[in-house]
């Protein structure tokens, strides 16, 4: 505290985001924003096993051999490859919350396209469009899922996070048995809708604070932890600046520098 002019000014001290995390108490916010991302989890694993179960009668349809089968399968994942890269970018540049919704929406989409496949090169490249577009889901899950989290739960609830993919897989089996009568479409067609799950991250979980803090958004970010703990930190938040720490943003370039190389290797001995 200081005087100027006679009037004595409350000089706030600077802290970084996470500090005010170490003491959060374990709130319904966090519940209902961690059951929305999980199940978003959940969903990731049903999209990327649904192609394998319907895989039979795919094959039936467009006359496949094994290895057309298998190529089709794997379509997913060779387009998570530029997608991982491209989310990658785009989680940082317009946030974990957008980027999110922007997937979900995308994938939704792509996704029922192919459903209308004519050829199996049309459903082939779906499919990998498919990947490109669930990658954001992939990329951003886990990180904004441990930034909304209190420090003293994250280890715990990233655990309870992983456990979301058997149940997708499970839900992609009950999917493919209901709707297995009516062909690989019905199928596919019908697991598309869960795209439209990006209106529940848009309605139920907040933007990260730690992104909104790097922008400087450092208002927007208190009050997603005052909405996140319920109030009971306000006082504490009111009295404190935002402090965003300076870390440089990787590349491959930098990851291949022989002086990460060296550390690596230090550390894996």
């Amino acid at each position: 505290m200081r005087a100027e002019s006679g009037v004595e000014v409350l000089q706030k001290r600077s802290v970084p985001v996470g500090a005010l995390f170490e003491n959060m108490p374990v709130t319904s916010q966090h519940w209902q924003a961690g059951l929305v991302l999980f199940f978003s989890f959940v969903i990731e694993s049903w999209e990327m096993m649904i192609v394998i179960l319907a895989s039979a009668s795919i094959g039936g349809e467009f006359q496949l051999d094994g290895t057309q089968i298998g190529s089709l399968i794997g379509s997913i994942y060779l387009g998570m490859i530029p997608g991982c890269l491209l989310w990658g970018k785009l989680v940082d540049k317009i946030g974990r919350k957008q980027s999110m919704i922007f997937s979900f929406g995308l994938y939704g989409i792509i996704s029922l396209i192919s459903a209308f496949s004519l050829t199996y090169e049309m459903l082939w490249w779906t499919r990998f469009l498919s990947g490109v577009a669930l990658s954001g889901v992939l990329v951003a899950t886990f990180p904004y899922f441990e930034e909304l989290l209190p420090m003293k739960v994250r280890g715990k609830a990233a655990v309870y996070l992983a456990s979301g993919w058997p149940v997708g897989y499970l839900l992609a089996i009950g999917t493919t048995y209901l709707f297995m009568e009516l062909g690989w479409r019905w199928i596919i067609g019908v697991s598309s809708l869960a795209g439209l799950w990006f209106l529940a991250i848009a309605a139920f979980v907040p933007e990260s604070p730690y992104w909104l803090a790097g922008k400087g958004r450092h208002s927007e970010a208190k009050e997603v932890i005052d909405k996140l703990s319920k109030g009971t930190m306000q006082r504490e938040i009111n009295s404190v600046e935002l402090a965003v720490e300076n870390v440089k943003t990787g590349s491959f370039p930098l990851a291949l520098h022989k002086k990460c190389v060296r550390n690596l290797s230090k550390y894996s001995e």
